[in-house]
Formats: C-alpha cells, sequence, structure tokens
C-alpha cells in the first residue's frame, strides 16, 4: 500500500428506474431509521449524525429484491463480499457527516440520490471531493479504508435528501487482528499531524 498516494474508483450499479423504486420502497421504512450511534475516536466518542438503518432490519421488498442482486453483482465485480451493509439519510436536523475513519478493509458508497444540493463526500487529507450530482443516481465510489488517507466526511446537505447504501468489507485472518489496533493509532496520530499541519483546502475531485 502507498502511503502517499489514495484514490477512489467510480462506477454504476443501480439504473435510474431502479433506484426510483428502492427510494419508494425505503420511505414506506421511513419511521425506522434511527440517529448514527457515536464511533469511538481514540478516548471520544463522535457524534456521526445521519440518520441510519441496519440493511438487515430492512422489510423484505421489492425494492431489497434489486439491492441483493446487485451487490451480489458488485461483489463478484470487486472480488470481495461485504460484512456490513446499512442505509443513510442526510435529512431534516440532521444533514452532514463529520470526518472519519471506517473499521474495515474496504468501503463502498453507493448514491441513490443526487438531486440534492452540497453533500459531497469530502476526503481532506488526500485533497479529494466526491460530487455526487456530477454522476446519475445509482453509482458508486469505492476505496481501500485502511489508507491513512481515507479520512472522510460527508459535508453539509442544504437542500434536498442524500440517501446512500453504505457497504463494508473486512478481512478476517489474524494478522487483521494483529494490526487492528497498532493500525488504528497510527491512523490517529496521523490525522492529529494534518490537522495541526491544516488539511487541504481546496480539494479535487478523485475517481
Amino acid at each position: 500500500m502507498n502511503l502517499f498516494k489514495f484514490n477512489y474508483t467510480v462506477g454504476s450499479l443501480f439504473t435510474e428506474q431502479e433506484c426510483s423504486d428502492i427510494l419508494k420502497d425505503l420511505s414506506l421504512q421511513d419511521d425506522r431509521f434511527g440517529i448514527s450511534p457515536p464511533i469511538r475516536t481514540g478516548d471520544v466518542d463522535e457524534k456521526l449524525s445521519v440518520y441510519e438503518i441496519d440493511y438487515n432490519d430492512l422489510d423484505n421488498c421489492g425494492g431489497k429484491d434489486t439491492i441483493d442482486r446487485r451487490i451480489k453483482e458488485l461483489e463478484n465485480r470487486l472480488g470481495l463480499t461485504y460484512n456490513n451493509r446499512f442505509v443513510i439519510k442526510y435529512k431534516d436536523e440532521r444533514k452532514e457527516m463529520k470526518p472519519h475513519y471506517d473499521g474495515h478493509s474496504y468501503t463502498t458508497l453507493i448514491y441513490l440520490t443526487t438531486d440534492f444540493d452540497g453533500g459531497s463526500t469530502n476526503f481532506p487529507i488526500a485533497g479529494l471531493e466526491h460530487k455526487p450530482q456530477d454522476y446519475k443516481p445509482g453509482h458508486y465510489i469505492h476505496y481501500n479504508s485502511t489508507h491513512p488517507h481515507s479520512f472522510h466526511g460527508g459535508t453539509t446537505v442544504s437542500k434536498g435528501e442524500k440517501i446512500v447504501i453504505v457497504l463494508r468489507s473486512y478481512k478476517n485472518n489474524i494478522l487483521t487482528y494483529l494490526l487492528q489496533i497498532p493500525w488504528a493509532l497510527i491512523r490517529l496520530l496521523y490525522v492529529m499531524v494534518f490537522f495541526n499541519k491544516g488539511i487541504r483546502k481546496n480539494p479535487k475531485s478523485g475517481g
């Protein structure tokens, strides 16, 4: 892994009609979304502050069948298995997500909506910013979430709703368990160094 080179890949997964059908089914379960629990960063609990629902807690429906089929295609395409799946919504007073690291090996974000203002996925250390509005609904970004430059967040949604399917893949072996804590400490120190130096203020698009 190159400690100094980071980027994400962009691809297409759902058609716009599939996104519309999925969103319709999700809207029927809107009251089941809860606020994201805090994540642990060192000795501090960071609030991510968006609405979310675990994928397994969604009712069976046509939209979920479509998601299941497409995710299986994506796993085959990328050569991995997703261990963690959930859906998040940026809306009402919960319109941004603070920068953080994912606790997995790879992360894929699938954007079901793009008709909102703001809401970029920002990688401040890498100096990259993904603007969903530049792509069609149903596209995704995929990145190595163990990379120290994968520190990322969701900027404020100023209008509309941002709805994203989050998929995470984790490699379970003895090496990952042994390196989990020291690698987390290294990334924490890495973030502290960049915050002290000032994170890049003019990010560019990746992909």
